[in-house]
């Protein structure tokens, strides 16, 4: 492997979508389920850095957070009720 790192879209759409039906199209539940799995076969390196890019945090600006331990926003809900022993 070249000194470079992978780089891998990890996306959350769907909650428990995978595990709890949602009434998704089996196909496209297939395609999600199948990159989920699919990223089980990147190199096994330790990142130095994460970045991640979410919807759930809002401010008036762009705004970045550098923390080394940035806290949780937990916004789940509005799932089915077999979807919360999971979360």
């Amino acid at each position: 492997m070249s000194g470079r790192m992978p780089v891998a879209f990890v996306p959350h759409a769907g909650g428990p979508l995978g595990h709890v039906p949602m009434g998704v199209a089996p196909a496209e539940e297939r395609a999600f389920v199948a990159y989920w799995q699919s990223l089980a076969t990147l190199p096994k390196v330790r990142p130095s850095a994460v970045v991640v890019v979410s919807a759930h945090w809002e401010t008036a600006v762009p705004t970045v957070m550098s923390s080394a331990r940035p806290p949780m926003l937990y916004d789940y809900g509005g799932f089915p009720a077999e979807a919360y022993p999971i979360a």
